[in-house]
């Protein structure tokens, strides 16, 4: 089982990116957040190997910012399959997560309105515009229920989270 002996401020130069890491995020993203914010979650990292095990984007980001130090949860005694477990994991658990689109349109549109706006959040304002499109002119339906061929509601996947349109290939009522 893995449990953290650690978390401390590691060199740059004493961990790299998983090998195996087949998740490509946006570091250039999160270089602005790291610039706006500061490192406000530790990367997790295999203490034998230095392997990032979660946070590899965030090291690049630090790298590209010129960072030196990141905070980082030290992780002992693990094996290669472990390493591969828990960045899988990661990876998987995060894109598992539902997002409640109207209530992020109403925390961007406050952020919005502020000083500083939507900076270092991920979100400008042509995504803003695009979620309150799609909540403009989008029902879904229910996990399970068949849209008629008459609807023009997007259905919503259980399985992937990607959204389409009922169109001439779904079964009549």
């Amino acid at each position: 089982m893995a449990t953290i002996r650690e978390t401390r401020q590691v060199t740059l130069a004493e961990i790299q990116p998983h090998p195996e890491n087949y998740n490509h995020g946006d570091a250039g993203a999160i270089s602005l957040s790291l610039k706006h914010h500061g490192q406000y979650r530790a990367i997790v990292v295999s203490e034998a190997t230095g392997n990032i095990l979660a946070g590899n984007h965030t090291y690049m980001a630090a790298k590209m910012n010129g960072e030196t130090e990141m905070l980082a949860h030290l992780i002992p005694g693990l094996t290669a399959e472990d390493e591969i477990r828990i960045m899988i994991a990661d990876n998987r658990y995060a894109r598992l997560a539902y997002v409640d689109s109207e209530k992020l349109v109403d925390l961007l549109k406050e952020l919005e309105a502020s000083d500083v706006g939507l900076v270092a959040t991920g979100y400008d304002g042509d995504a803003l515009d695009e979620l309150l499109a799609d909540l403009d002119t989008s029902e879904f339906l229910p996990i399970g229920e068949t849209p008629r061929l008459d609807q023009l509601q997007q259905v919503l996947c259980p399985n992937c989270g990607e959204r389409f349109k009922a169109s001439d290939n779904v079964a009549p009522d």
